[in-house]
């Protein structure tokens, strides 16, 4: 004879077993009654239809109807010889609800029950929810009435859950380092993931099965199999190889750890660099009363900065005006504009004068240059006078600022070499303000920046290529090009 544990789950196998066999398999069976067993008999059918024709198909009482509840107690009367007060009775829709009744009546904690066994898998889940033990029972019973019973208690073995990581285990200097990872449990446990990032935090999040708080000891409800996704990273500040550990335990201390390395790349750092002298630009008129100039200042074509003078009676020692710090980069072409309009002068300006007028360039040193020009009324080929600036600039001050960025936490050295044949200048930065950067050192200040700020004079006139070399203390490199225009 075979046994099969549900007619639904095997009708495909136990019809082949019949024919093969010549038997009937037997069925313990935990399938649709209705379906597989035994059809809803006749009186019952027609009875439910005449309810619902006649409308009395509502809601019954929560307990059952009154005339159901003095059947059963006059059917266990004469049947079994139990006399039972109907107002005892409840009716419910299937076995199952009844034994969690029950068991949520009877069950206390951590006490001992007894299940016959085979059974069907709710009435044990039943006894574990609200606390109870199960403990399982084999009957075996001839077909004299000879009965036998055997008892067994069962131990359930705890199994370690399983842990998966995805992400790049590959990436560069002062970007974050973004794993995922998924956890199974078989069991309804409460999972702990600990990661540990070398050189770096130890993170831990708890997920509660019952998302809640934590499982009682013994919880054989719940969510099972029990799948988490967590995630974690970490931002490292330097290259290299870093040890990454995650430890995934469940609440009954079996635990699965997953061990790799992540790959941490350098980064070259970044820079930004300009080149200037900082000038004041002075311009004074003579001559002619009442006609006026106006001074602008050029960058590759572009307006920097203007001003303008009307020659009023009085001193021309006191008919001047100043554009103060105009930054003048050496690497574009400067160049000053002077226009004369005497067209456009009051009435009494006369039209057979002359203005000298004079340009003073100013140098943070304290030093300057004086250029001059005379505008002729009747001349208007000096009502325009333009002057290339750059050569000016030779043998005085020229400020060289650089900002360099490296995304991790390395070192930087600033190198220059001025194009001229001067000595090359070179600083080292460090990035805890005190000495070098030991390796590795994924901890410290990143991104980091510098600000370096050097300041030369060329003595001849010409074109210079200047350079500015940046390293991080792992090799890393970045070279900066400038042409510097002083002709």
């Amino acid at each position: 004879m075979k046994i099969f544990l549900s007619k639904m789950d095997n009708e495909k196998e136990d019809k082949k077993y019949e024919k093969e066999k010549g038997e009937t398999p037997l069925y313990l069976n935990i399938g649709d009654p209705i379906k597989y067993d035994w059809r809803t008999p006749d009186f019952m059918v027609e009875a439910l239809c005449d309810a619902t024709k006649n409308g009395v198909n509502g809601y019954s009482p929560s307990e059952g109807i009154d005339d159901l509840r003095l059947a059963a107690a006059e059917k266990e009367k004469r049947v079994n010889n139990i006399e039972i007060d109907p107002s005892r009775i409840i009716v419910t829709s299937g076995v199952s609800e009844a034994i969690q009744f029950l068991a949520g009546a009877l069950v206390e904690q951590n006490s001992e029950f007894l299940v016959p066994g085979p059974s069907y898998p709710p009435y044990i889940a039943y006894m574990g929810y609200f606390g109870g033990l199960p403990v399982t029972y084999r009957t075996i019973e001839d077909d004299d009435g000879g009965l036998t019973v055997d008892t067994r208690n069962v131990t359930i073995s705890n199994v370690a859950p399983t842990v998966n990581i995805d992400g790049s285990l590959k990436m560069f200097e002062g970007s974050p380092v973004d794993l995922t990872a998924t956890s199974t449990d078989p069991g309804s446990d409460d999972l702990k993931f600990t990661w540990e990032f070398e050189l770096g935090p130890t993170i831990v999040h708890i997920f509660y099965n019952d998302g809640i708080g934590p499982d009682p000891l013994p919880s054989p409800l719940g969510i099972y199999p029990f799948t988490i996704t967590d995630t974690s990273g970490y931002l490292y500040g330097d290259d290299g190889f870093y040890e990454i550990k995650l430890t995934v335990e469940d609440d009954d201390g079996d635990s699965t750890t997953y061990t790799d390395f992540i790959e941490v790349q350098n980064v070259a750092p970044s820079v930004e660099v300009e080149a200037y002298a900082l000038v004041d630009f002075t311009l004074r008129i003579a001559g002619e009363k009442w006609h006026d100039v106006r001074l602008y200042i050029y960058e590759d074509d572009v307006r920097v900065g203007s001003v303008g003078v009307v020659r009023y009676p009085g001193s021309p020692n006191d008919q001047s005006v100043t554009i103060s710090n105009v930054k003048c980069h050496v690497t574009a072409a400067i160049n000053a504009t002077v226009y004369y309009t005497p067209d456009d002068d009051p009435i009494n300006g006369q039209r057979n004068g002359a203005n000298p007028c004079w340009i003073k360039i100013g140098f943070e040193d304290g030093s300057y240059e004086i250029l001059k020009h005379t505008f002729n009324v009747r001349h208007p080929e000096t009502w325009e006078w333009n002057i290339g600036m750059n050569h000016y600039f030779v043998g005085h001050k020229i400020t060289f600022k650089a900002e360099t960025t490296d995304p991790g936490s390395d070192d930087l050295t600033c190198t220059w070499n001025w194009g001229d044949g001067s000595s090359i200048v070179s600083t080292t930065y460090y990035n805890d303000g005190l000495g070098p950067d030991p390796y590795p050192s994924p901890w410290g200040i990143y991104p980091c920046t510098e600000n370096d700020m050097k300041e030369h004079t060329y003595t001849t006139a010409g074109n210079y290529i200047a350079t500015l070399t940046v390293t991080d203390d792992d090799g890393g490199t970045v070279v900066y090009t400038l042409n510097i225009n002083l002709s």
